[in-house]
């Protein structure tokens, strides 16, 4: 009877630790699809790469800022079956919109040259770009009203006669 319970015994310690060990037998490929799953669902993580090696995981590429990078950190973190990550995450901010300050330039730039009708301005980025012809003494008045508008820069093409 000792020997059929202590049979009993280590059949149940033995099964308990197969299953344990079977729980934690899972794939890194599995894993890799679970946080690709749950990076694709965040839009701003649309340049972040996982993979995932001796259930570590690894992120790479880029985002727009710090909030957005530790969100698809602690996202990926979750998966259970991940033990860590490592977040090799960029962060390149978006390019500046000169939108708004373009139009402005473009609406202030035709008072400011209105006295040099040889004078052109193109604007791009937020830079004035001047070309044409002018006598010499009327430059430094032009480039006073020009930078008087706050570009960026003003790039002066003008030909002094």
């Amino acid at each position: 009877m000792k020997s059929k319970k202590l049979m009993s015994m280590l059949s149940l310690v033995l099964f308990l630790g197969v299953a344990l060990v079977a729980c934690d037998n899972v794939k890194d490929s599995d894993l890799e699809q679970k946080a690709i799953e749950i990076i694709a669902t965040n839009p701003d993580a649309s340049d972040v790469d996982v993979t995932v090696i001796d259930k570590v995981a690894t992120l790479s590429g880029s985002v727009a800022d710090d909030v957005t990078k530790s969100y698809i950190e602690s996202s990926v973190q979750g998966v259970k079956g991940i033990k860590s990550v490592v977040n090799n995450i960029m962060i390149i901010p978006p390019a500046p919109d000169y939108t708004e300050m373009n139009a402005t330039l473009n609406a202030a730039l035709p008072d400011a040259l209105k006295d040099h009708p040889t004078v052109q301005a193109e604007v791009k980025d937020g830079i004035i770009i001047l070309t044409g012809e002018v006598n010499e003494k009327d430059l430094p008045m032009i480039m006073e009203k020009v930078s008087a508008l706050n570009p960026m820069k003003v790039e002066n093409n003008i030909t002094v006669k």
